[in-house]
């Protein structure tokens, strides 16, 4: 798994040594490893073996540490050279910001609120609302569509099934009354390859794209 590793460090000599990529590095391990919600500046700093104060040297609370996670997210976005026809290139627009967000599934959520706020996250949003307006969207129409889609990656790489012992032996689903999902349960339970689950994801999206504009320019 890929570290998230943006270029800002200390050049005070004032400040400690710690840099801010060093700690947004950090934060990012400790929420790859434990979640999200125990990311605390408290954790974090002695995680780094440093007392919370060389933490605000640099943020000066947690949530401008979560604004510089989710700028990361973006900046860790590779997006391709532009192809045609448009569903082409939506798709591999796509998939690069799955491929960015799967590394760090936990972090994906902050995307949602940093979206527009950081260099990176508005050279994504140009590249998609553009697609979407020279594919025949109307402004307000492909605008919401770019929400979606921002919100539907988020929900797809958080949602890898992941294994649920619990789900194995319970009793309502063992009932007979859904043979359906208890056969297909161990594949609701794990993925067995997130590479299929994640392609077929971006298949449906972008397939529910194409019948929008479909819609629209008929």
């Amino acid at each position: 798994m890929t570290t998230l590793n943006p270029d800002q460090s200390a050049t005070s000599s004032s400040r400690p040594a710690l840099t801010r990529g060093q700690i947004v590095a950090a934060a990012t391990a400790l929420v790859d490893g434990e979640g999200l919600d125990k990311l605390t500046l408290r954790h974090l700093a002695t995680q780094l073996g440093v007392t919370p104060m060389a933490l605000y040297w640099h943020f000066r609370d947690k949530e401008a540490l979560l604004d510089a996670l989710g700028d990361a997210l973006y900046a860790a976005i590779h997006l391709p050279e532009p192809v045609e026809p448009w569903p082409v290139d939506l798709s591999r627009v796509v998939q690069a910001v799955i491929d960015a967000f799967a590394e760090h599934p936990a972090l994906a959520p902050l995307a949602l609120t940093s979206a527009l706020s950081s260099s990176s996250g508005l050279l994504l949003a140009e590249r998609i609302l553009a697609l979407l307006t020279s594919a025949g969207l109307d402004d307000e129409t492909a605008a919401n569509a770019g929400a979606i889609l921002l919100h539907h990656v988020v929900s797809l790489v958080a949602a890898i099934p992941t294994a649920d012992e619990n789900l194995r032996t319970n009793p309502e689903l063992l009932s007979g009354r859904y043979p359906t999902t208890l056969r297909l349960a161990p594949h609701l339970i794990e993925c067995n390859d997130l590479d299929a689950f994640l392609h077929l994801g971006r298949d449906l999206l972008v397939s529910g794209v194409r019948s929008l504009v479909a819609s629209a320019t008929t």
